[in-house]
């Protein structure tokens, strides 16, 4: 589930498919 930053302009979320964890984040 995305986290978002407080101004609600990024959101963060971590992904595994790869096999290891990578965290993206997304502009909104």
């Amino acid at each position: 589930h995305p986290s978002f930053s407080p101004d609600e302009k990024l959101a963060a979320y971590t992904s595994d498919v790869s096999g290891h964890p990578q965290v993206y984040v997304v502009e909104l």
